[in-house]
């Protein structure tokens, strides 16, 4: 197995390459189409032989290629069942996220987006072609991973970043529950795993991104669990 981070402008995404064929998790953001495109050429490929799109969640640098990937490679698309009101431009934001929903209804207009049509809408604790679906709300409510154990790898999506130098939670203005997204870095972080793939990092190899997630984990105190439980 090969897994091929793509890193774009803030985002990175993966394409993943096994026995049982090429999957693409997330779609990327701004050139996300022909940033996969020229990966899979440079490996005797073209976007016509990916099987699978796996969505951690709605946000607009995710998905905003979903459907023209979906188009190009009539490949079959994934997506958590309880973000669909994110995917389909139906969310309704509250606190802080107020903030980050505004920037997306701007991008969705900006850049023209198409809500991808989904095969198939998926919950935690689904087995989805080797993948084990985690559940990781916070970011969004239907924020998740995806576990290959047979690798112990891990794709967690948003649920922390790395840009400086430091593992932190994405900014509060991209939470849906702040409070939640750190219970949900304790249930990334306790997964039996050789090697992490988030989205938005640096150019950290997969083993340090797991450190890093397990330094930002030992960060969070119990007052912060205590506080989000009352």
């Amino acid at each position: 197995m090969e897994i091929l981070p793509l890193q774009g402008y803030g985002v990175t995404h993966y394409l993943v390459f096994s026995e049982g064929g090429i999957d693409l998790i997330d779609s990327g953001f701004l050139a996300g189409v022909e940033r996969v495109r020229q990966a899979l050429a440079a490996k005797g490929c073209s976007l016509g032989d990916i099987g699978h799109l796996y969505l951690t969640h709605g946000h607009l640098d995710h998905t905003l290629n979903a459907t023209r990937f979906r188009e190009l490679s009539g490949c079959k698309v994934h997506a958590p069942l309880t973000d669909r009101a994110h995917l389909e431009g139906r969310h309704r934001a509250h606190g802080w996220s107020r903030g980050a929903a505004g920037l997306e209804w701007l991008g969705r207009r900006a850049f023209r987006y198409q809500p991808v049509t989904v095969d198939h809408w998926f919950e935690p604790g689904e087995i989805l072609g080797g993948y084990e679906v985690i559940g990781l709300p916070g970011h969004t409510v239907g924020h998740c991973g995806f576990y290959l154990r047979s690798e112990q790898a891990f794709f967690c999506g948003d649920a922390f970043c790395n840009h400086l130098g430091r593992p932190a939670l994405p900014p509060r203005i991209f939470n849906d529950d702040h409070e939640e997204a750190k219970v949900s870095v304790l249930a990334a972080a306790a997964l039996d795993c050789r090697a992490v793939y988030p989205n938005h990092t640096g150019r950290q190899s997969p083993e340090e991104n797991l450190a890093d997630l397990r330094r930002l984990a030992e960060r969070i105190q119990p007052s912060d669990l205590m506080s989000h439980e009352g």
